[in-house]
């Protein structure tokens, strides 16, 4: 019992090295909160083993203008491959069909 206590402590004390070395960014639902962005910057860990951080929100960026021409076209070489590739696994399962359907009667020996 008391080895599996050391390796908590030893993934405990990772765990926590890890967090007070990186910030955290959360992006906010578009929905809810209008996009926004929450950072939380670890400051120091308390004695009693609270954390001090910085909470930063950052306002949501204007969405970009898009080129209609440019997305309608990427939409329609999507729209070809998704349909290329349904195509070759319809084909891909009718073969296999096709091919069972002749080795089926010799194995089972009708």
């Amino acid at each position: 019992a008391t080895h599996v206590n050391g390796i908590a402590d030893i993934l405990y004390n990772r765990g926590v090295r890890y967090l007070m070395t990186h910030d955290l960014n959360v992006d906010m639902p578009e929905f809810m909160f209008g996009g926004g962005r929450v950072r939380v910057q670890p400051k120091s860990i308390e004695e009693d083993g609270g954390v001090i951080v910085k909470l930063n929100f950052d306002e949501p960026q204007p969405p970009q203008p898009e080129g209609r021409l440019f997305l309608k076209r990427i939409r329609q070489i999507f729209k070809k491959k998704l349909m290329t590739s349904f195509m070759a696994a319809m084909l891909i399962i009718k073969l296999i069909k096709v091919k069972l359907m002749f080795l089926l009667p010799v194995i089972v020996g009708v």
